[in-house]
């Protein structure tokens, strides 16, 4: 079985595949593994769930079913609802005992708690505990790091005070995380499943663009991909899952409008030399919308601060200066992501330390 994206989908079909005897094998097109999985809170919602019954919890797939059903102001699929309701609490418990998986309720209420029919105070959400992610062997720097959030728990955040006061967390104890590298929410859930599958004989590939299914008289047969400088094709037998996600977006058009960018953005320059107000509000305004408008298709800009990065950065001179050698000290060109892909790199200047 062939499962594509090393987000939790592709990595737990994975895991349940070679559970069940098959080979497996997990393609993920970046170089790091985790998917947006790793970016995220990692926090499933799953009602009616064992866990719940362990700690003396009344629940029910009724009470959850109103309460889904008022989410959706009941324009759902009832039988997609209902597969939600029967399959997601076995599929907790059997990923539990199958990879080791260490699920436990949170202290965080259902959205709308006690507003809306069937919520609950406590109970349905579930995360796992920390990762040590030494545990992956030679997979652990592949591992993605989040963006966001990845060495506190859900309860740790709520006991020092939230997300907004962050003063007063255990600044001790996170440093001891970091430097272990120990891993929380998605990057901690992605994790413990990465390890379980390894466990489990799954072959990972990353660095592999499928480019294309394989379909044999109306059936999938096999994929397409780029693996190591070669075109391959592979068959399964017992057919493909595509766990990928993302964010969709349309990679030329946003690779044709970044020098658009470029171009207002010289132009607030030139007008805020010459303090020409209506001119450089008018461009600015226009320079913030085709942002955002990028923003929300993936775009994101590299950061430039600190010490020069290979892999997001392209550096174009070296000068000498008081900064510390490889720092960056001057950026001639914005760079950008798009998504998991450096779209264009920051072309910077690098110190080359002081002279003498």
């Amino acid at each position: 079985m062939i499962s594509v994206g090393s987000g939790l989908a592709g990595v737990a079909s994975a895991l349940a595949a070679a559970d069940s005897g098959m080979e497996t094998i997990l393609l993920e097109k970046s170089d790091l593994l985790g998917g947006s999985t790793a970016h995220s809170y990692g926090i499933l919602w799953v009602p009616n769930n064992h866990l719940e019954k362990g700690q003396g919890i009344e629940d029910s797939a009724d009470l959850s079913r109103r309460y889904m059903l008022w989410l959706g102001g009941e324009r759902q699929s009832l039988e997609h609802v209902d597969a939600y309701l029967r399959y997601a609490p076995e599929a907790l418990e059997y990923f539990e005992r199958v990879g080791d998986i260490p699920f436990y309720p949170i202290g965080l209420s259902d959205h709308f708690y006690p507003v809306a029919d069937g919520t609950l105070e406590f109970g349905r959400n579930i995360q796992v505990k920390p990762f040590d992610a030494s545990q992956l062997g030679e997979w652990q720097p592949r591992l993605r790091h989040s963006r966001y959030l990845e060495r506190i728990t859900w309860d740790e955040m709520k006991q020092w005070g939230g997300r907004a006061n962050e003063r007063n967390w255990d600044h001790v104890l996170l440093a001891e995380r970091e430097a272990n590298d120990i891993r929380t929410f998605g990057a901690g859930l992605v994790g413990h499943f990465l390890r379980a599958a390894i466990q489990r004989g799954v072959n990972i590939w990353n660095s592999t663009s499928v480019d294309e299914l394989v379909v044999e008289d109306g059936r999938v047969t096999g994929i397409s991909c780029s693996h190591e400088g070669q075109q391959l094709n592979i068959r399964a037998k017992r057919g493909v899952i595509l766990g990928t996600g993302l964010y969709g977006a349309n990679e030329r058009l946003v690779g044709q409008l970044v020098p658009v960018l470029d171009d207002l953005e010289r132009a607030l320059e030139a007008a805020a030399e010459h303090e020409e107000a209506k001119l450089e509000e008018g461009v600015r305004l226009v320079q913030r919308a085709l942002a955002d408008a990028l923003g929300r298709e993936g775009l994101a800009e590299i950061p430039t601060d600190g010490k020069f990065d290979p892999h997001t950065q392209e550096a174009l001179l070296s000068q000498s200066s008081d900064a510390e050698e490889g720092t960056v000290i001057q950026v001639l060109q914005k760079g950008y992501t798009l998504g998991d892909r450096v779209l264009r790199p920051a072309r910077v200047v690098i110190s080359s330390g002081a002279d003498g």
